[in-house]
C-alpha cells in the first residue's frame, strides 16, 4: 500500500485579520484530505454558491462558487519574475506590480473606513479606474516581450 503525502485544504471566512467591530468571528478550517483532487473542494463546498477568493488552482472551477482571484497570489508571481530580471532593469513585471500596488492603496483606504458600507463605496469609487488602467496596459503590451 502506497502512502501519500497528506493535503490540507484551507477554508476561511471573514477578513484576513481580526475584526473587532464584527460580532461574527473569523473561522479558519484545515481539511485533511489524501489528495488534491477537485472532488475534495466540490464535496466540501457542496451547496455553496457565494464568492470564493482563490489562488487560481483549477479545482475550484468545478464548484458552484463565483471565483474571485487573489491579488496577493498574482503579485507574488510578478515579484518572482521581477527578481529574475537583470539588475537595474525594469520590465513588465515591475509595471504589473505598480498597478497592483495601486489596488492595494485603494484597499488601505477602504480599511480605514468605519463601516463596511463606506469601505465598499471607496472600493467602488476607486478600484474600477485602477483596474481599467491595468487592463488597458495589459492589452497594449506585447505578450512575449519583457520590457514595458
Amino acid at each position: 500500500m502506497k502512502l501519500t503525502k497528506p493535503v490540507y485544504w484551507l477554508y476561511c471566512t471573514g477578513k484576513d485579520g481580526p475584526d473587532k467591530q464584527s460580532p461574527i468571528p473569523n473561522i479558519v478550517l484545515y481539511d485533511f484530505q489524501p489528495t488534491r483532487s477537485a472532488q475534495c473542494a466540490i464535496d466540501f463546498l457542496q451547496g455553496f454558491d457565494g464568492y470564493l477568493n482563490v489562488d487560481g488552482y483549477s479545482a475550484y472551477e468545478s464548484t458552484k462558487a463565483t471565483l474571485a482571484g487573489c491579488w496577493s497570489h498574482a503579485r507574488r508571481k510578478f515579484i518572482e519574475a521581477e527578481k529574475s530580471m537583470p539588475k537595474g532593469k525594469s520590465g513588465k513585471a515591475t509595471m504589473a506590480i505598480s498597478h497592483i500596488k495601486k489596488l492595494y492603496a485603494v484597499e488601505a483606504l477602504a480599511k480605514q473606513e468605519e463601516t463596511e458600507e463606506k469601505a465598499f463605496q471607496i472600493r467602488q469609487e476607486k478600484a474600477p479606474a485602477v483596474l481599467a488602467t491595468y487592463k488597458d496596459w495589459l492589452e497594449k503590451s506585447p505578450p512575449n516581450s519583457s520590457s514595458s
